[in-house]
């Protein structure tokens, strides 16, 4: 009785994963999943750029008056 219980318990479990994996193996990416690491990029360029030219603004202004 035992032993038919677990089994029951442990193919139970074994089908809800099945659908745990196929549902995720299905879903379609969501537009997010790309567009953000792009903003993100396109944002540290930005950053980058907007710095380096300010050290170099100041850079100009102290040794190249």
């Amino acid at each position: 009785m035992k032993k038919k219980e677990l089994d029951q318990k442990v193919d139970a479990q074994f089908d809800y994963e099945q659908r745990r994996r196929k549902y995720r193996k299905n879903k379609p990416a969501s537009k997010w999943t790309y567009i953000r690491p792009t903003l993100f990029a396109v944002l540290m360029v930005v950053t980058a750029f907007g710095l380096l030219s300010s050290i170099f603004a100041l850079l100009k202004v102290l040794f190249f008056h």
